[in-house]
């Protein structure tokens, strides 16, 4: 699957709007490890690593036309990760990470609240690190077509505008506000390499 998402900053009337009219799906904590190696190898790829409690998920970026709107492809499967990321196939993933030096360097809690309206969900996320909070909600189409990518973008943005929103804001999310914080060299590396594009 292909995941079409747009992070964003809520004001009280626009969190008032979706809570009154959107459709409340869940409430959930979950914590969240980020995998890489001392050279930042993966996340210089665009390639995010992490442990959701006991599954691992590779979100893989795919190269975006519109700037403001980002595009993962999303790996669930461990064989499938071990393929990509050129692992060691005889042995299991968590195994071969540590053998190739792919270490975590991140691992905070997330206490997420999701809602739909029509076919976008949304993601009220607040973020726990050690002594770091963070507040955030993402925009999210997924499509399983990547022509039917630019129609979901064009949706993200339409809604946006119905909720008087700047489309052209950038929000960073929640690991790269970790990074900015507390990890300055690895975010500067992103940037430079245009993995991360920040007016913030």
């Amino acid at each position: 699957m292909i995941e079409v998402e747009k992070k964003v900053f809520l004001e009280k009337k626009q969190l008032d709007y979706i809570e009154n009219n959107a459709t409340f799906i869940n409430k959930k904590v979950f914590r969240d490890t980020y995998y890489d190696d001392e050279k930042y190898s993966l996340t210089l790829q665009n390639y995010w690593l992490r442990k959701r409690e006991n599954r691992f998920e590779l979100k893989r970026g795919i190269t975006k036309r519109n700037e403001k709107i980002d595009r993962f492809e999303e790996i669930v499967d461990d064989e499938e990760i071990k393929s990509i990321l050129n692992l060691t196939q005889d042995q299991s993933l968590e195994n071969g990470l540590r053998l190739s030096k792919l270490l975590p360097f991140c691992s905070f809690e997330t206490v997420r609240t999701k809602y739909k309206i029509d076919n976008i969900f949304i993601d009220i996320d607040h973020a726990q690190f050690e002594n770091l909070q963070y507040m955030l909600a993402e925009f999210e189409i997924m499509v399983s077509l990547k022509e039917d990518i630019k129609k979901a973008e064009k949706r993200v943005e339409d809604f946006m505008i119905s909720l008087n929103m700047d489309y052209n804001k950038t929000v960073l999310g929640k690991l790269i506000f970790f990074l900015k914080e507390k990890r300055k060299e690895h975010f500067d590396a992103l940037v430079k390499n245009n993995v991360i594009k920040t007016d913030c």
